[in-house]
């Protein structure tokens, strides 16, 4: 099979568990807009997130907000050590980022009127995949990682990565 069949499977039983979401956009979802983008083709040729995954009550979107936290893939907004934590300081509030695959956890500020999270998942990718050999060469491993916000509280949740462990 090919990535899209299989990944086509995956989004229909996650679309199953979840018929209305909202979904940020990654930098590998954008990938065929920009290729098509880079040949002259117009964006109006080009069919919806909704359309191709068949996920009609989906909402595919860059970033969004909830309860005054800022949600973002991150890839060209933030960078660093801390991706999600540097965005903490230029936005003035809570946020989380996924794309950084070697970061995972989080850091508060609290200042005067109030306290804020950054919070970066992790990522869930086969470091020795052929997708991902573009990062072979990189010194540290993607850290495994999920997260849920629980009353304004981020709980960073990384799975067993290490040497000698289910997903090394």
């Amino acid at each position: 099979k090919d990535e899209y069949e299989l990944a086509f499977t995956k989004i229909q039983k996650w679309h199953k568990a979840f018929p209305k979401i909202d979904v940020i956009l990654g930098n590998h979802d954008r990938r065929v807009i920009r290729l098509a983008e880079s040949v002259n083709i117009p964006a109006r040729f080009i069919r919806n997130y909704k359309d191709i995954w068949k996920t009609p009550k989906w909402n595919w979107i860059d970033n969004i907000i909830y309860d005054e936290i800022y949600f973002v893939h991150g890839d060209g907004r933030t960078s660093g050590m801390y991706p999600a934590f540097n965005l903490v300081r230029k936005m003035g509030m809570s946020c989380v980022c996924g794309h950084f695959h070697w970061c995972g956890g989080y850091k508060w500020l609290v200042n005067p009127l109030r306290r804020m999270f950054g919070l970066d998942v992790g990522a869930l990718i086969d470091d020795k995949a052929m997708a991902f050999a573009y990062g072979k060469q990189a010194i540290a491993r993607s850290i495994l990682g999920a997260a849920v916000i629980i009353d304004g509280t981020p709980i960073h949740i990384p799975l067993p990565c290490g040497r000698g462990e289910k997903y090394h």
